[in-house]
């Protein structure tokens, strides 16, 4: 980096540090109507439930750790593992709507911590202890917390609070200390619909690039027979080589922009534009 740009970039940070509407906080610059709070200070968090390997495979539906990897939401259609479970573990493993399971143990930094919402209550279903339960008192919006658990500098407070054995793992103790801003929930839920619209794009393309492959394959198929004679076909393989190239490029742009965009201060700039 040019002493120009770094100059402009440590510029740039001053003036939205300055901002009227802002304030600087342990976590970061947010707006002055935000607040933070320790994720013990909002909700309770509850560590799965430990059964022996002969009390699976009958009994009542089982959240299990790949139930939650890479999934942030768990829409209650899903067919999960079965658990010899009693009436008590039902009652103290339960899962509720707005619930969140936070994965405890990762072979890579990066697993540990992800998350999973649960949008409706799952009856009697119980979680794994590979997992732990987080149940709010009612300051986080569902959707909302499909993202805000994945924002990066939240992440890199969780990894720096665990602890690293064999695998990383994070435990409730240090759970309950992490610090999340919290908006109003009105402005939570114009959050969620921006990132979730963006989700959306991203995942329209992919369908899109996919079907493109598929076309690309059956092109390639006849330019490699060796009976091929056909020059449109050639045109065709080569105009879907270049659609999948500037396909690819746009859903790497609409990726970087939403990881600009889940920041805080720069999407709440936009929401309020």
């Amino acid at each position: 980096m040019t002493n120009k740009s770094s100059n402009q970039e440590n510029t740039a940070k001053i003036k939205v540090q300055t901002m009227k509407g802002y304030k600087n906080t342990e976590i970061g610059v947010i707006p002055e109507e935000w607040e933070v709070k320790e994720l013990g200070q909002i909700g309770s968090f509850k560590n799965g439930i430990n059964k022996s390997k002969e009390e699976f495979g009958y009994g009542y539906p089982f959240v299990n750790l790949m139930d939650v990897f890479g999934k942030p939401k768990i829409y209650g259609n899903e067919i999960f593992e079965l658990i010899n479970s009693n009436d008590t573990e039902r009652n103290l493993y339960d899962l509720k709507q707005n619930d969140l399971l936070f994965i405890r143990s990762s072979v890579k930094p990066s697993g540990v911590g992800l998350t999973s919402v649960i949008s409706k209550d799952l009856k009697d279903t119980v979680f794994s202890g590979f997992l732990i339960r987080f149940r709010d008192n009612g300051k986080l919006e569902l959707e909302y917390k499909k993202h805000c658990f994945y924002e990066e500098k939240f992440k890199n407070r969780l990894i720096a609070s665990s602890s690293v054995s064999a695998n990383t793992n994070i435990n409730q103790e240090a759970l309950k200390k992490l610090k999340i801003p919290l908006p109003p929930l009105p402005e939570q839920k114009a959050i969620a619909t921006v990132l979730s619209d963006t989700d959306s794009l991203i995942q329209a393309l992919e369908k899109k690039i996919a079907k493109k492959q598929l076309i690309k394959k059956g092109a390639m198929q006849k330019c490699l027979n060796p009976d091929f004679k056909d020059k449109q076909d050639s045109l065709d393989l080569k105009k879907s080589n270049n659609q999948q190239k500037s396909s690819n490029q746009v859903i790497r742009i609409i990726k970087e922009i939403k990881v600009q965009t889940i920041g805080w201060l720069r999407l709440w700039g936009r929401l309020r534009r």
